[in-house]
């Protein structure tokens, strides 16, 4: 089943799009604690945005790797 994606776009001090950000998604465990990586990181090498999709639950979003530079 495909789930809604979600669109990041990472943005520098001025508003431009930068590529060579990856990032990912982890379960958010009932505590509200960080629980286990879910799925693979999303890297936006080849465009400006990345579609990460995820079936419904709760997620903490984070950068697993950050472009030079930043």
């Amino acid at each position: 089943e495909k789930w809604p994606a979600l669109t990041i776009t990472k943005v520098d001090d001025t508003g431009a799009a930068v590529k060579g950000a990856c990032f990912r998604l982890y379960k958010v465990n009932s505590d509200g604690s960080r629980g286990a990586a879910y799925g693979t990181p999303a890297c936006n090498n080849l465009s400006n945005t990345v579609e990460i999709g995820a079936e419904p639950g709760a997620y903490l979003l984070a950068e697993s790797k950050t472009p030079t530079g930043f």
